[in-house]
């Protein structure tokens, strides 16, 4: 039955289920000790109920429910349904938050966007049960780019975190799933370049290596994937590239295995 709304009418309102989602929280919480079953269901709960709320509203109404989400129990978890539904929801609770953001801490961040790697492995397969899960992960992160803080961390190991994301969306995509996920993964790895401030030697790698073999034939969907990639952000690139291509022609250092990038200097 539908809940009534304040204004008396049957629909349920977005405030609603943002309170709805909060409870839901507590719920999970006290359920921790349970079993997988009673533990992913409440997860799948809270899913539905964050889905129906907002960009931008009503974020008021959830007090404990991202603390929740962060919980060591959650991210940690030996179930990966579980912990790709915990992804899931963290993806939605910092949709709901945006632009304001829920978590300060670094760490915790960082704690998330692992969670977030983790998840798109699940993009691989779209037969498999996971993949609409790890879909509407990507969605999220797509729509309102999601990732880009992912650049400001300043913990340990934070820098890693890019490179990641880069590298399991171009091992992700593949002839099978590229009709279903190739717009919003263009999206998701543009952005990120746009928003950085430099392009790393170890993404400029990542997106290289998709033009040449053998990873050219190994994965057309990847190729394509790079091709479109570097000419949506040609003029992001250019200058990486060229400092790249200056660098490596310099060395004069090519098959002595000296270089810090070898299989890069030996293709380009």
């Amino acid at each position: 039955m539908a809940l009534l709304g304040r204004d008396g009418e049957g629909e349920t309102t977005e405030r609603q289920y943002a309170a709805m989602a909060e409870k839901l929280g507590r719920k999970l919480e006290a359920g921790l000790g349970g079993g997988k079953a009673q533990l992913l269901k409440a997860l799948k709960d809270v899913s539905d109920a964050l889905g129906r709320v907002g960009q931008g509203e009503h974020s008021t109404e959830m007090k404990t429910l991202p603390n929740v989400l962060v919980l060591k129990a959650l991210l940690n978890h030996s179930d990966k349904d579980v912990r790709l539904y915990t992804a899931l929801c963290l993806s939605d609770v910092l949709r709901i938050f945006a632009p304001r953001e829920p978590y300060e801490d670094d760490e915790t961040l960082k704690g998330v966007y692992s969670a977030f790697l983790d998840a798109l492995h699940h993009l691989d397969d779209p037969s498999k049960s996971a993949f609409i899960c790890a879909q509407a992960l990507l969605q999220n992160i797509a729509t309102i780019g999601l990732c880009v803080p992912m650049l400001d961390l300043e913990c340990e190991g934070a820098d890693s975190l890019v490179v990641e994301l880069f590298q399991v969306l171009f091992k992700t995509i593949s002839p099978m799933n590229s009709p279903l996920v190739e717009e919003d993964v263009t999206k998701v790895l543009s952005t990120m370049l746009e928003e950085a401030e430099e392009v790393s030697p170890e993404v400029l790698h990542t997106i290289l290596e998709r033009l040449v073999q053998p990873c050219k034939g190994e994965n057309p969907a990847a190729h394509t994937l790079a091709c479109n990639l570097i000419r949506k952000s040609e003029n992001t690139l250019q200058i990486s590239v060229q400092h790249f291509l200056t660098d490596a022609l310099s060395t004069q250092r090519c098959g002595t295995g000296e270089l810090d990038h070898p299989p890069l200097c030996r293709r380009y």
